[in-house]
């Protein structure tokens, strides 16, 4: 049995965080923004990844490789960033309104209006 297209469709976010970290680009690029010939590369180590798989063990071994470059890149890239930048600080909309920038009020009008999700 060979990958099949179901495979790929189900897979195809893991495969491009995977084939990005091969080719030592940032995990999370985006293939979209490739040049042709970047793109002939990601395909070409893609294929090749694809046909090294174990039939029968594709899924647990993109998992694994997937699970990998996340705890080894993505993660641990995070926990470098500090945890003020992660989170946004604790303001009232009067704040809000009184800190933003004048341009942003030109552009989106002097009041900010917060919607319920």
């Amino acid at each position: 049995m060979s990958f099949t297209q179901k495979q790929f469709s189900d897979n195809a976010e893991r495969l491009s965080v995977i084939i990005f970290s091969r080719l030592n680009r940032p995990p999370l690029s985006n293939y979209h923004k490739l040049n042709p010939k970047e793109q002939r590369i990601f395909n070409q180590e893609l294929n090749n990844y694809i046909k090294s798989l174990t039939n029968g063990e594709e899924e647990t071994t993109i998992i694994t490789d997937f699970n990998k470059v996340c705890n080894e890149e993505i993660y641990h890239d995070f926990k470098k960033l500090k945890i003020d930048k992660m989170c946004l600080p604790a303001a009232t909309k009067e704040q809000i309104e009184k800190d933003e920038p004048e341009e942003l009020w030109d552009k989106y009008g002097p009041e900010i209006k917060i919607e319920n999700l």
